[in-house]
């Protein structure tokens, strides 16, 4: 068995974090860490089935809680190249899904600071509205 690396357990951890913060809102997880082969991956995938919302959400798990520049740090993490990503990645879900094609669509960009110890408590979560 091959033992996560820091940043693995830190990411894994902030995923986690975000779905159950959007379950406790009504949503339901579609799919994680869903792939499209050649393309790359969604971190998570949630719809409200009352609300007809669907979520695409991109997590960005930062072990350290401070958020003086970090907002300004990430954005720059997100670059064009990743924002073309997300669209054919989003396009490409949608195809092999087409139930929820109806769907309020939102992309969402989700800062999960805070995250890498046993329990993730004192972890926070800021949510940014993505708009190509």
């Amino acid at each position: 068995m091959v033992k996560a690396t820091h940043n693995q357990t830190v990411g894994n951890q902030g995923e986690r974090l975000v779905q159950h913060y959007f379950e406790r809102k009504g949503f339901k997880l579609a799919h994680a860490n869903w792939r499209k082969h050649g393309i790359g991956e969604l971190d998570l995938v949630m719809h409200h089935p009352a609300q007809q919302r669907l979520l695409i959400i991109e997590v960005k798990a930062r072990s350290a809680s401070g958020a003086d520049g970090q907002e300004s740090a990430l954005r720059a993490v997100f670059s064009p190249k990743k924002q073309e990503r997300l669209q054919i990645l989003t396009e490409a879900y949608l195809a092999e899904n087409p139930a929820l094609a109806n769907f309020t669509l939102e992309l969402l960009w989700v800062v999960a600071q805070g995250c890498g110890n046993e329990d993730g408590q004192g972890a926070s979560i800021t949510c940014y509205p993505l708009v190509f």
